[in-house]
């Protein structure tokens, strides 16, 4: 089974270097941007490696820069998938919320699993179930 590392980056040490430490020289398989800034993202290509899944969730349907580092043909010879998402403004949430109220639409299908962070693994599996069609969230307790 696949595990997750999450750490804080040290300053003034390349983050492939720490990456590479702390993965037996080897580089991340899936990588996910929650950062929503162009160099979050820049960083995630850097650290990639071939074959890698480069996944972000951004802020909205809005206009979104990428960063100058990033080359588009690099990523193409490390023949990198890259995945994206979007999360909704909270006046946008609250109109959701209100037409699901006002339609009588049920919550508890929405949100399949609530985890804490010690429970990543599991939580990555209910989410990738073929039958998960709502959204697995990770809390802070």
């Amino acid at each position: 089974k696949q595990g997750i590392n999450a750490f804080c980056p040290e300053k003034g040490i390349p983050l492939v270097e720490q990456l590479k430490a702390r993965m037996n020289n080897k580089q991340p398989a899936r990588i996910f941007d929650t950062t929503g800034h162009p160099e979050g993202l820049a960083d995630c290509f850097e650290i990639a490696g071939n074959g890698s899944w480069v996944l972000t969730i951004g802020k909205g349907p809005r206009t979104y820069r990428m960063s100058e580092r990033i080359d588009m043909g690099q990523l193409v010879l490390k023949q990198i998938v890259f995945m994206t998402s979007w999360v909704f403004t909270l006046p946008e949430c609250y109109e959701m919320i209100d037409f699901m109220l006002e339609n009588k639409l049920s919550f508890t299908k929405l949100v399949t699993g609530r985890f804490e962070f010690k429970d990543a693994q599991q939580a990555f599996e209910k989410a990738a179930s073929p039958d998960n069609g709502g959204k697995t969230v990770f809390i802070k307790k």
